[in-house]
């Protein structure tokens, strides 16, 4: 358990890779707002609503230094990556094609960054009373 903080002195790869999972997960939440049947709004909103609760969730654990997401981050993405080809296989409207690709590198790039060896300290410091 980590007993520091959040701090605004992480590291730039921490900040670039949660830039990047911000972006990827707002990507997510627009690619399920576009599958969507919004001719029943209420069935359509609550799904939607759940989605973007969690990644902002997911945001904040990664912000406030909890290091197995930081690993459940690192081995969903790279299973993900590892994926594409059978998820793009399910994509016929080029849209969400276009939106997975931006979906890829974003996470081939927050994968990258919290693999770096000042992502992982950071993730790993703890105050010593």
């Amino acid at each position: 358990m980590n007993d520091l903080p959040p701090s605004s002195s992480a590291p730039n790869a921490v900040v670039y890779a949660l830039g990047s999972m911000t972006l990827g997960l707002t990507v997510a939440v627009v690619r399920s707002v576009l599958m969507r049947d919004w001719s029943h709004p209420s069935s359509a909103m609550i799904p939607v609503s759940i989605l973007a609760a969690f990644c902002f969730a997911w945001l904040y654990g990664l912000w406030r230094r909890l290091n197995w997401l930081r690993w459940t981050t690192v081995v969903l993405g790279a299973l993900g990556c590892l994926g594409a080809r059978w998820s793009l296989a399910l994509l016929h409207d080029p849209i969400q094609v276009d939106l997975y690709w931006v979906q890829f590198v974003t996470t081939l790039v927050t994968v990258t960054f919290l693999l770096l060896p000042s992502s992982r300290d950071w993730y790993v410091k703890r105050v010593v009373s």
